[in-house]
Formats: structure tokens, C-alpha cells, sequence
């Protein structure tokens, strides 16, 4: 008389295949369940502010220092462009009397002779235009946080000259709620600034795709919940065989970023955040 198991398993035969299977589904929940919260819905919530030159120029007076809260339209700092005041007058004079159908009609000349007045209204925008190009102004307010020039330096166009933080280095990431609930305040986190690189598809056409940065920043949870005045959703779409709407909640990774990568955080730049676990 055969065991009765070997008769159930005459009768209901477990296929090959599937015992490896059932034997690796607990692993793969297990491993699932401990691996730190991931989420590629994230994005860059502080402002960063780098102030350049205009013109290549000496670096006259130095107003601001590192750590000092200024308001938008704040002068901080001025500079002795390198400007050839004739040659911009003589620009300007040109488009005061710049009429292209007249000077087609007068083989390329302009169509009347530059007046007293056109003179002086060149003067003046010159005069703007050298007091636009020696001062720099705050476009938002903040904290100087980087003064890279110092007086008497000789500076060239675009060069940075010092940058301007509304606040700590802050990354917004969105999780589900069921792995919002692993999170505590103070959790350290990896950053990876989201990059775009262009690849080519299956079909060989060449397609811009966001891929993350290898660069890593480390952080820690700041709070829960976003940043003042920001109008995050409250649920995103999540990918599947059924498309279903996955309510996810807010959490704030400050970030102690190096002075030289701080112009990497441009407000709403998309970011990969990993959660550590202890």
C-alpha cells in the first residue's frame, strides 16, 4: 500500500519549475521587506543662486560676506568693466537710426545723419549699460553662502563671484505611505542627482533619458511633510499591469553639500533618494 502522500502527489503532480519557485518567493518578500525605501520621486525644493560677471572686468568692492542675509536688490558688489565706451556708443547710435527698410533703399546706409539728440540718447544707455555691468545685484533674497572674488581680482565673463542660498540644501522625496511609516527623524539618506544622457533606443533613433548622477550626497531626514508654499500632489501614478493611484507623503533630506556642487541643486531638479537603514 503506497503512502498517501504519493498518492496526492500522483494525483495533484507539482510541476517542475514550481518547487524552486515557492521555495524563492519567501526569500524575495523577505529581502523586499528589508531593503531600505527607494523612490525616484524626489526633487531638488531649496534655491541656489550663482552670481557671475557679465563682462570681463576687476573686482572693484566686495559688500557682502559669507553667512549674511540679504533682501532681493541687495548691491553685492561692484566691478570695473572692461568696456570700450565709443564702440558701444557708436552700437547704440547705429540701432537709434536702425531702420532696415530705409537703409536697404540707401545701399546699407543709414537713412539720416545721426542727430545731437541721437547722440545723447546713446550716451545715456552707454551710461546704463556700464552701471548694469558694474554692479551686481541679489535677484532673490537669501544667505551668501560662497564668496569666490576678492577685491582687485581680474575676472572674466561668467565667472562666478559669489552664490546666494534661500536655505539649507533640501530634497524633497515622496514615499508611500505603508514606508513612511519605517521612517524616523534624523534617518540617513543617500541623494543622487537625476542627469540627462541621450541613448539610443531599440530602433537605433537617438532619445533623451534621465538617468542618476554616480555623484552620491549624503543627508539625513529633516521632517515630514514638504516645504512651506509648496504645492506637492498628494498621490502619483504608479506603473503596473493595472494602473492604480498610489498615495505617497512627503519628506524633507536636508543635505550638507560641498561648496564646489552647490550649482548642482537647481530648485525642481529630479532626484533618487535611498533611505539607510540603521
Amino acid at each position: 500500500m503506497k503512502p498517501v502522500i504519493d498518492a496526492a502527489s500522483s494525483r495533484f503532480p507539482v510541476r517542475p519549475g514550481i518547487r524552486p519557485l515557492c521555495c524563492l518567493l519567501p526569500l524575495a518578500l523577505l529581502l523586499a521587506a528589508c531593503s531600505p525605501p527607494r523612490t525616484d520621486d524626489a526633487s531638488v525644493a531649496s534655491d541656489y543662486q550663482v552670481v557671475s560677471s557679465p563682462v570681463k572686468a576687476i573686482v572693484k568692492e566686495v559688500l557682502v560676506k559669507p553667512g549674511q542675509q540679504v533682501e532681493e536688490g541687495a548691491l553685492l558688489l561692484t566691478l570695473n568693466p572692461e568696456i570700450d565706451p565709443m564702440a558701444h556708443v557708436m552700437e547704440v547710435t547705429r540701432n537709434v537710426l536702425g531702420d532696415p527698410g530705409a537703409q536697404k533703399q540707401n545701399g546699407g546706409m543709414p537713412a539720416r545723419r545721426p542727430t545731437m539728440e541721437d547722440m545723447m540718447a546713446a550716451v545715456r544707455a552707454d551710461q546704463d549699460n556700464v552701471r548694469e555691468k558694474s554692479n551686481r545685484w541679489a535677484e532673490s533674497a537669501g544667505q551668501v553662502v560662497d564668496v569666490l572674488v576678492k577685491p582687485d581680482q581680474a575676472i572674466v565673463p561668467e565667472q562666478p563671484l559669489l552664490a546666494i542660498s534661500s536655505g539649507d540644501f533640501i530634497v524633497v522625496a515622496r514615499f508611500k505611505e505603508d514606508e513612511v511609516k519605517q521612517l524616523r527623524l534624523g534617518q540617513r539618506a543617500q541623494v543622487q542627482l537625476m542627469e540627462q544622457v541621450i541613448e539610443p533606443d531599440r530602433q537605433g533613433r537617438r532619445r533623451d533619458t534621465d538617468r542618476p548622477s554616480e555623484q552620491i550626497f549624503s543627508g539625513s531626514l529633516k521632517a515630514f511633510g514638504d516645504v512651506p508654499a509648496e504645492g506637492s500632489p498628494e498621490a502619483t501614478i504608479e506603473a503596473g499591469p493595472n494602473v492604480k493611484v498610489v498615495a505617497r507623503a512627503p519628506v524633507q533630506i536636508v543635505l550638507d553639500v560641498p561648496p564646489a556642487q552647490r550649482g548642482l541643486f537647481r530648485r525642481g531638479r529630479a532626484a533618487l533618494v535611498t533611505m539607510q537603514k540603521d
